[in-house]
C-alpha cells in the first residue's frame, strides 16, 4: 500500500539578494550518470541474488534567479520538491514522468501557494543511534544521518541492524522525500541539496527490505 509523507524542511540556504518578484527558478534534467561518484549504494544480502541495491534514475539542477535567497526547502507528498524564497514566493519542481515508470521526460519550476513549513524535523519512529553518525531527518521508514567524518549523508532503513548504509551521498542535504512499496521491496527516494555548490534534486530507486 502506498502512502505519502510530508517532510520537514531541513536547512536555510542563502544565495544572494532577492530577485524581482516575477522571476522563477529554472530546472533542467541532467544525465544521472554524472552522479556516479556522488551517490554510492550499499550491497544486498546474497539471498537476494544478483540484484543491485539501487540506481540513480534522474537528476535535475535548479538555477535560482540571479541574486536570490533560498529560504527553505522541503519535499511534500513524498515526491514533490518545494522551494521558498526570501521574498515569500514558493515554487514546486514539477516533474513530468513517462507513463507507468519513474523516469522523467521533463521538469520545470512552477509557482504555488506556500505550504505549511514544520518548525522542526519530525521522526515518526525513534531513530536508531548509530556510531559516528548524527541523525538529520526521517521520511517513511528511511533515516538520514550526517557522517561528520566522511562529510556525506548516509541513508538507512529505520529498523536496519547492519552498519552499511543503503545509500551514501556526498552532498549537503536540504530535504528528503520517500515513497515506499512494502509489497514490492522498491522505494523511491527524492533528495534535494547542494552538490558542488549547485542546487540539485535527485531521484533514486532503492531495494529495501521493509519487513
Amino acid at each position: 500500500m502506498w502512502r505519502t509523507v510530508i517532510l520537514a524542511s531541513l536547512a536555510l540556504l542563502t544565495i544572494a539578494a532577492d530577485a524581482p518578484a516575477g522571476e522563477a527558478p529554472t530546472a533542467n534534467l541532467v544525465d544521472p550518470h554524472s552522479l556516479e561518484r556522488v551517490i554510492r549504494f550499499g550491497s544486498l544480502p546474497p539471498s537476494v541474488g544478483g540484484k543491485a541495491r539501487g540506481a540513480v534514475v534522474w537528476r535535475a539542477d535548479i538555477t535560482l534567479p540571479r541574486g536570490t535567497h533560498l529560504d527553505r526547502a522541503q519535499v511534500i507528498y513524498s515526491k514533490t520538491p518545494v522551494l521558498r524564497l526570501r521574498n515569500g514566493r514558493c515554487f514546486k519542481i514539477a516533474i513530468e514522468y513517462n507513463d507507468w515508470n519513474y523516469h522523467p521526460k521533463g521538469v520545470k519550476a512552477e509557482a504555488m501557494s506556500c505550504p505549511d513549513w514544520p518548525s522542526e524535523t519530525i521522526a515518526h519512529d525513534p531513530p536508531t543511534k548509530r556510531r559516528g553518525l548524527k541523525f538529520v531527518t526521517q521520511a517513511w521508514d528511511i533515516d538520514a544521518y550526517l557522517d561528520q567524518h566522511a562529510h556525506d549523508i548516509a541513508l538507512f532503513h529505520t529498523h536496519q541492524k547492519t552498519t552499511e548504509p543503503l545509500v551514501r551521498a556526498t552532498m549537503r542535504l536540504l530535504a528528503l522525500g520517500v515513497m515506499a512499496c512494502p509489497d514490492c521491496g522498491s522505494t523511491d527516494i527524492v533528495m534535494m541539496g547542494m552538490i558542488d555548490h549547485r542546487l540539485t534534486v535527485i531521484g533514486l530507486e532503492v531495494n529495501v527490505d521493509h519487513s
